[in-house]
């Protein structure tokens, strides 16, 4: 799924269209005035070949702005990358850019099934991150099947896609530069070098940024970064909204960061997860006590 989704089926072959009064339909999210149809932005990754090109503003969850709906769903794309249900991308797009559908004063809501199917498979994904399933998202409040709604696809797949649509490895997480003996050779060409767990992430543009558990920090190295500066401050994974890390798919563990500083940022180049049973971290971590650059 995610990156290696498809085009989408066209929506409306995907609604089931027992009910086709107003009133059962527009419901909460009805017409008020205000709505109006937008054209799909480019920058939004999240809805990007999802088979439409005009959205319902506001949406499901009460964005107005189209800047607000772009920053507010860059937060999912990394769960489109993890594959964990064909449907993710049309169920997050229903509800983050509704479809504009000819003739109708409003925005379609996806099914209540169509909710729980990629609740059910996508949950075990994101609470290895920590995160849990939003209430915003309960699937209670989305119409039954037999109302007018987005419906789950009868069989799902996942569809072969343009090379230009998949999500690549990101560069610091690609596997040869978490290899031990890499790390110990290019040690001297980082900035810092530091072992911690991480607390959050979030995007800001592009990139990921990284926050880290304060007392889970120990330095290894340090040049031209201030040990408050790399306590305190974040790191940041380069283009981390078009790319996958799955080096650091569980928040729960410890990992070994290596990056340099370019401009204001501390930028992470490798990623090895650290191992405390390991007889290999461990020699690891004394050969780069024992470096001096």
């Amino acid at each position: 799924m995610g990156g290696r989704i498809g085009i989408l089926h066209m929506l409306i072959t995907t609604l089931v269209t027992v009910k086709i009064d107003a009133s059962n339909h527009l419901g909460h999210w009805g017409h008020d005035g205000r709505r109006s149809c937008k054209p799909m932005p480019t920058s939004m990754a999240l809805c990007r070949g999802v088979g439409y090109s005009e959205m319902w503003l506001p949406n499901l969850l009460g964005h107005e702005s189209v800047r607000e709906v772009v920053q507010q769903a860059a937060s999912w794309v990394p769960l489109l990358a993890k594959r964990c249900h064909p449907d993710t991308k049309k169920f997050l797009c229903s509800v983050f850019a509704p479809v504009c559908v000819e003739g109708l004063h409003g925005a379609i809501r996806p099914c209540r099934s169509l909710c729980q199917t990629v609740r059910d498979s996508c949950v075990p994904v994101m609470e290895a991150f920590g995160y849990p399933w939003p209430d915003i998202l309960g699937c209670d409040i989305f119409p039954a099947d037999n109302d007018l709604c987005i419906s789950a696809s009868p069989t799902p797949s996942i569809p072969t896609v343009e090379p230009s649509q998949e999500f690549k490895v990101c560069d610091a997480c690609v596997a040869k530069f978490g290899d031990d003996k890499r790390i110990i050779k290019n040690f001297c060409k980082n900035d810092f070098a530091v072992k911690m767990k991480i607390k959050e992430m979030s995007h800001s543009g592009r990139d990921t940024r990284i926050v880290a558990e304060v007392k889970s920090k120990s330095i290894y190295r340090l040049n031209g970064v201030r040990e408050e500066e790399l306590r305190q401050g974040d790191l940041w994974l380069r283009d981390g909204l078009r790319c996958m890390c799955e080096e650091i798919s569980d928040v729960r563990e410890n990992y070994l960061m290596l990056g340099q500083r370019r401009a204001d940022r501390l930028i992470i180049t490798a990623v090895r997860r650290w191992q405390h049973d390991s007889r290999d971290t461990r020699r690891m971590a004394r050969r780069m006590r024992k470096i001096r650059c």
